[in-house]
């Protein structure tokens, strides 16, 4: 259990060895034209909205390549579109033409219909600056709602939200200002029958603001506010946040802070138990430093993967970002040291983000290449292992709901970055538990013993006998399932394909 070696490894001070690393990622090459994109995955399909609409299958071959719905602005300081799959497969895309960042550009809303054929294109709203930043969600109600950002003074925004239904967007309301930055990002994603928020702030030091709509079909707008709340994970500039519902209704939320990445998890009663972890750190600095990073789960949520770029060499616009990676086999309470995928990405200044996905076993990654100029994909085997009793609930979902632009960069009149952050990119630990009852946000006890019993406290540390015979003997557990695992690994990769 390879994430239980890393975490063990961390607590201890050991350096992973090359048993214990995390797999290697395989690039598979480019899937799709474009740079500014989103994708979802549903059914074991990943559907991707750039300049075209494409289906891939888990390998990356390209199922569907179709010019019937496609996003205009894909320029390096855009943003990107929005889609969808709502519970009756249909996809929903949201998509930008035209217009300037100053003057606003045409949004797009359209419906592929399960069994193919794209609907008409319905306007959404008019244009107006900086609506570059959309959002699209199918909750099972069947509503559809749609957003759009909306500069209301310098760099603060608004989100506008819409219902289409019959061929019209309908404005429904906006959101405060102030949840949202105008070049900042926010995320829009389904959760079963309710509609989950998270957006960047306008200010260099502002929060992360997360809300919830149990209820879609209700009045979304008032939902989010009665249960709107705030992360402050890191220092500087925070924002770019990506949400991941899972299987349990679970979600967990994924922010940059300046030079660091932040996990947040919440139940699906939307009770916060894993607060603010840092995730990775030591990604250096570039014009809108808030992480551009990206979150998924297993579909119990006891792992959660998350990816986002470092860029080292001071380029404002995080053209040649690495992207760095780290998994958590306690539902994020803490997560391994950062490991790089070898993979690079333009990161157009916050504003390209990649994609994280998983079908069963296999992790898919999409990403900005830049030696390709195009959108590529890259996979790595992931040993989802079963939590067993008293783990934590939480899981996987799909990243949906996507975002917009913005201008030239320092362009934006905004103050300049702040200090970095020192996160390190090792394992967090601060504030979280490593018991296998999962993160509580709270120091905990490891499951073998009661300080007052005998047992061991986290606080006992590594000098404590009992705590480190607990230790070794999840290490111990840990390498009989990855040899397990191995062994099954090698058998199926022997069999015909």
């Amino acid at each position: 259990m390879r994430r239980v070696l890393i975490a063990i490894g961390a607590v201890l001070g050991m350096t992973p060895t090359a048993a214990q690393a995390l797999p290697e990622w395989a690039a598979a090459g480019e899937v799709a034209p474009g740079r500014q994109f989103a994708a979802v995955l549903s059914g074991g399909v990943v559907h991707v909205v750039s300049e075209r609409y494409i289906q891939l299958d888990a390998t990356g071959t390209v199922l569907v390549d179709e010019s019937d719905a496609g996003d205009e602005r894909q320029g390096p300081l855009d943003f990107y579109p929005a889609i969808a799959v709502g519970p009756d497969a249909a996809v929903h895309v949201v998509t930008r033409h035209g217009g300037s960042f100053e003057a606003g550009h045409e949004i797009r809303y359209q419906r592929r219909a399960p069994g193919g054929g794209w609907g008409q294109q319905v306007s959404v709203g008019t244009p107006v600056a900086r609506n570059y930043v959309v959002g699209v969600a199918a909750p099972s109600g069947g509503r559809v709602l749609v957003t759009h950002g909306r500069q209301v003074a310098d760099v603060s925004s608004q989100m506008d939200l819409y219902e289409v239904a019959d061929g019209v967007a309908t404005l429904v309301g906006a959101t405060p200002q102030g949840w949202l930055r105008t070049d900042n990002d926010y995320r829009i994603e389904s959760a079963g029958a309710g509609v989950v928020l998270a957006s960047g702030s306008p200010g260099p030091v502002d929060p992360v603001h997360v809300a919830f709509a149990a209820d879609a079909s209700g009045d979304v707008l008032a939902q989010w506010q009665s249960t709107h709340t705030t992360h402050e994970g890191g220092a500087g500039r925070r924002g770019g946040p990506s949400a991941f519902v899972d299987s349990t209704g679970a979600v967990h939320v994924a922010y940059g802070a300046e030079s660091s990445l932040h996990y947040a998890g919440y139940s699906a009663a939307g009770m916060l138990v894993a607060p603010d972890v840092q995730a990775l750190g030591g990604l250096g600095t570039w014009h809108l430093s808030y992480g551009n990073g990206v979150v998924v789960a297993s579909a119990d949520g006891s792992q959660v993967v998350v990816v986002a770029g470092q860029n080292l060499d001071g380029d404002a616009t995080a053209s040649g970002a690495e992207l760095m990676w780290a998994e958590s086999s306690d539902g994020g309470a803490t997560f391994s040291p950062a490991q790089s995928t070898g993979l690079v990405t333009d990161g157009g200044e916050g504003r390209m983000r990649p994609r994280l996905l998983h079908v069963d076993d296999t992790l898919m990654l999409l990403y900005f290449d830049p030696s390709a100029n195009a959108i590529a994909l890259a996979t790595s085997a992931w040993a989802v292992d079963d939590p067993g009793p008293g783990a934590t609930t939480g899981g996987a979902g799909d990243d949906a709901g996507d975002a917009g632009a913005d201008e030239a960069s320092g362009g934006d009149g905004t103050e300049g970055d702040a200090a970095s952050s020192s996160g390190d990119g090792g394992a967090s630990t601060t504030g979280s538990s490593l018991s296998a009852g999962g993160a509580t946000g709270q120091p905990g006890a490891f499951p073998w013993g009661d300080a007052d019993e005998g047992g061991c406290s986290c606080d006992a540390g590594p000098g404590c006998p009992q705590w480190l015979a607990g230790a070794l003997t999840l290490l111990a557990l840990g390498l009989g399932r990855r040899r397990t695992a191995h062994a099954a690994a090698q058998a199926q990769s022997a069999e015909p394909t």
